[in-house]
This record gives C-alpha cells, sequence and structure tokens, in this order.
C-alpha cells in the first residue's frame, strides 16, 4: 500500500473509532452546520446530491429531506461505522432516498 492509502486507512480508523461519539449532544453541532449547509445550496425536489465524507449523515440527511422522495442522495464515508449511523439515522426518519 502506498502512503496516501496508509493515510486514507488510518483517517478512517480513527473516524470509525469515534463514530459512536458523533451523535452526542456535545457533538450536535454536526447537525446544525449540516443543517445550515444544505439549506444554503437550495435542493429542489428530484435532485441527485452526493455526500461524500458523510461522517453520521448531518449533511445527507437534511439533503435527502430537501431533495424529496423523487431525489437521491448517495453517501459515502470511508469509515464504514459512519456509513452504518447514517443509514440507521435515515431509517430512522425513513428517509429511503438516502
Amino acid at each position: 500500500m502506498d502512503e496516501h492509502g496508509e493515510r486514507v486507512c488510518r483517517a478512517a480508523a480513527t473516524y470509525a473509532s469515534a463514530a459512536d461519539h458523533y451523535l452526542r449532544s456535545a457533538l450536535d453541532f454536526w447537525d446544525r452546520y449540516g443543517t445550515a449547509t444544505v439549506e444554503r445550496l437550495g435542493l429542489r425536489p428530484g435532485k441527485a446530491v452526493a455526500d461524500l465524507c458523510c461522517g453520521t449523515g448531518s449533511s445527507a440527511i437534511p439533503a435527502a429531506r430537501a431533495v424529496g422522495p423523487t431525489g437521491r442522495v448517495v453517501a459515502v464515508d470511508a469509515a464504514g461505522p459512519m456509513v452504518e449511523r447514517t443509514r440507521a439515522r435515515a431509517a430512522q426518519q425513513a428517509l429511503a432516498n438516502l
């Protein structure tokens, strides 16, 4: 593995180990910033969105709400546990478009 690949693996492992902490109230600023960012984008129903480094879905969740059931949000993260939390949050909110 080259140096870049090693850095990606190290970063993914770091974020994966912290994934459980991202939904705690001390870190709820991620959701506030994600919502504010999506509001500034002016997304409309039916649009397609990609969220790279999605974390626990702080931007992907409000984007999925904004584009509605006719839109689609693809959320990607190198840390698998982050994606798992995004999926769980989307399921809780019945966001089948994420």
